[in-house]
């Protein structure tokens, strides 16, 4: 069984969390209930899911600003890149920069 303790310190567990963007406020609440709970896993990193086509963008990045900025968690996030052009990927990037993003799943 898994302790709560600082797990990457042993060697043996690299720890990560995915979550997906809220949809509505009751959503909102669990999400950031669920990132307190888990926060106490101490993971390695964790990711926020980003909609294919973009359709998730507006709330993926609100909650991988909030999960850098109140959480401070390390945060990657998601990028989809099926149906979309080099432009459009490389300004979804920058968006997530200037967030304060240094790591993407794609």
């Amino acid at each position: 069984m898994l302790r709560s303790e600082n797990t990457r310190h042993n060697g043996n567990i690299r720890l990560s969390f995915e979550f997906f963007p809220p949809k509505n406020a009751e959503m909102e609440t669990q999400l950031w209930e669920t990132v307190d709970e888990l926060k106490k896993w101490n993971p390695d990193f964790v990711s926020v899911t980003y909609g294919a086509g973009g359709s998730t963008k507006a709330p993926t990045l609100d909650a991988v600003r909030r999960m850098i900025g109140d959480s401070h968690l390390p945060t990657a996030a998601h990028l989809t890149c099926v149906d979309a052009g080099r432009d459009e990927v490389h300004q979804v990037v920058e968006e997530f920069r200037n967030a304060g993003v240094r790591h993407f799943v794609a």
